[in-house]
């Protein structure tokens, strides 16, 4: 690890030092919780094993405890975890358990939390007894105002949670999009707990037709702000007509989900409106593998990324009483900041928290739902709010620039055999692709080495196109698309031979290396675009 707290053992320190992990292991999100209580499972092993290997003669002991995914039960655990001694929690999962509990925890010096997951901006309060290893929703919604406006999306319509997180995203999506010309209409706020959907997704269907009506349906967007119950958001939604005309777009609460990727009916209304999801952008650290291939073992599917924010987590609260010299959470948490700056190559490449306790990281990456499964579609760079996406070929600096207009891309891979560059594609509307090829990707010449034409296919029909740049280096190509087109090949007579293989197909994402992509908006008329960017 890159933090390095090695000395004499801490004689103030117990020889056993008990936190609590405190998850959903039942009701509506266990099965988060099971994810991440594996995850906080090997963390206190192998930071057990750091301790003996750098002389520490005491050892973390995890009491796992169960929310039951309920506010008030996860209060409850924390009163009882409280009488018992026990002050340091990694955890709750959800924003509305951690608000619930606020009061309790800063009304008592010896009760402090580090949650893998909370996101509510609410709950962004400086000097106070809570710590998240995830960013707060403000930064969320930054990144998806930037992506409706990337879009073209000029009014939204949400669906939202009432209850914490929900509330709190929402509010933060709504400012950021309104701040950038953005219009919000009327949204369902539901209950979370109700179990059937069909009412408020019948008054979903009511205010988007009112939408699209005003705005045109490739302006308007659904937000959906959701946990585990989307996949019944979607299944309900599925019947209407008026809701898979426009796009969709979620936060991180159904951050590639594999309920909905397996069920036939949300996977395919998912696929009808491109619904994209919001995920963190992590720049993972040394120990992320082990950890994804330790929850795989033993569960299964696709780990969810929160399995790197709670690993860090339980290191942070060991390393924090390393550095206090004392197991008491008032001690812990003076230093628990300076902790975050230190350690460094656990699951993340950084764990450095803000003012507020947040982790800094602002980047993130957003996902789309294909036939295949979840797919990445593009990558928000906090620091510049711009939209960006890249490739790389068999790790090399292979990186296609390109800007899209009319659509987006969803995949590029070569085919060796056939000298192929394939792009895939969503095209709502007529557009353009222009994209630069390194020449060490793709190219066409003659026996005797100079330039010759490459062969085009959209949806496998030969079309023509425009050659816009050359150098040593690489050449430019325009091509023009229409809308339903999912795939355009660039044929030449060479092509990188990437080192992995899938389906029969080199695919060419190893990778993410950000290229900008310049995004500019041409109109008809006051409702119909001409080229849509996407």
């Amino acid at each position: 690890m890159g933090a390095a707290f090695v000395g004499e053992a801490h004689a103030q320190i117990p020889d056993v030092v008990k936190i609590a992990i405190l998850l959903p292991l039942s009701g509506e999100i266990f099965v988060t919780g099971a994810q991440l209580s594996h995850a906080a499972e090997l963390a206190i092993a192998d930071f057990n094993s750091y301790l003996k290997e750098n002389g520490f003669t005491w050892s973390l002991e995890a009491v796992y405890e169960d929310t039951e995914s309920n506010p008030v039960r996860a209060l409850e655990k924390v009163q009882i975890l409280h009488t018992r001694g026990i002050g340091i929690i990694v955890g709750p999962v959800a924003s509305a358990q951690l608000s619930h509990m606020l009061p309790y925890i800063n009304n008592n010096n010896n009760v402090m939390v580090i949650s893998p997951t909370s996101t509510a901006s609410a709950l962004a309060i400086a000097d106070d007894a809570v710590f998240r290893t995830v960013p707060n929703d403000i930064n969320q919604a930054r990144a998806i105002g930037a992506t409706l406006k990337h879009w073209g999306i000029e009014a939204i319509v949400p669906m939202w949670r009432g209850e914490a997180y929900g509330d709190g995203f929402i509010d933060a999506v709504v400012s950021d999009f309104e701040s950038r010309g953005g219009i919000t209409h009327d949204g369902v706020r539901y209950n979370p707990t109700g179990g059937d959907f069909s009412v408020s997704v019948s008054v979903l269907a009511d205010l988007v037709s009112e939408t699209v009506d005003r705005y045109g349906a490739d302006r308007t967007a659904v937000v959906l702000a959701s946990f585990d119950e989307a996949i019944l958001i979607l299944q309900a939604a599925s019947v209407y007509d008026i809701l898979d005309d426009v796009r969709w777009i979620a936060g991180e609460g159904v951050a590639k989900s594999t309920a909905i990727a397996s069920d036939p009916i949300a996977a395919q209304f998912a696929v009808d409106t491109r619904l994209h999801n919001l995920q963190l952008f992590l720049n993972l650290g040394g120990r992320a593998d082990s950890i994804s291939d330790y929850v795989y073992e033993r569960l299964g599917g696709t780990p969810i990324f929160h399995i790197y924010t709670i690993y860090d987590a339980v290191w942070l609260a060991g390393l924090s009483i390393l550095e206090a010299n004392s197991s008491n959470p008032a001690d812990v948490r003076k230093v628990i900041r300076d902790v975050s700056v230190s350690y460094s190559d656990g699951a993340l490449s950084s764990v450095e928290l803000n003012a507020a306790g947040d982790l800094m990281l602002s980047n993130y990456e957003m996902w789309v739902v294909s036939e295949d499964g979840w797919v990445k579609s593009l990558v928000y760079d906090g620091q510049s709010d711009s939209i960006r996406q890249t490739r790389i070929v068999d790790g090399t600096v292979f990186a296609p620039d390109y800007v899209i207009q009319g659509g987006s891309v969803l995949n590029m891979y070569t085919n060796p055999q056939e000298a192929a560059l394939i792009v895939e594609i969503m095209a709502d509307v007529d557009g353009m692709l222009n994209i630069t090829l390194p020449r060490g990707l793709v190219d066409s010449q003659t026996g005797e080495g100079a330039d010759s034409g490459f062969f085009v296919l959209i949806n496998g029909e030969e079309i023509s196109y425009e050659e816009t740049g050359v150098d040593d280096d690489s050449r430019t190509l325009s091509v023009g698309f229409a809308a339903g087109t999912d795939k355009i090949e660039i044929i030449g007579t060479s092509a990188a031979v990437p080192e992995i293989e899938e389906i029969g197909m080199l695919v060419l994402a190893a990778g993410l290396v950000l290229v900008a992509v310049i995004s500019t908006i041409y109109r008809t008329n006051a409702t119909r675009p001409l080229l849509n960017i996407r």
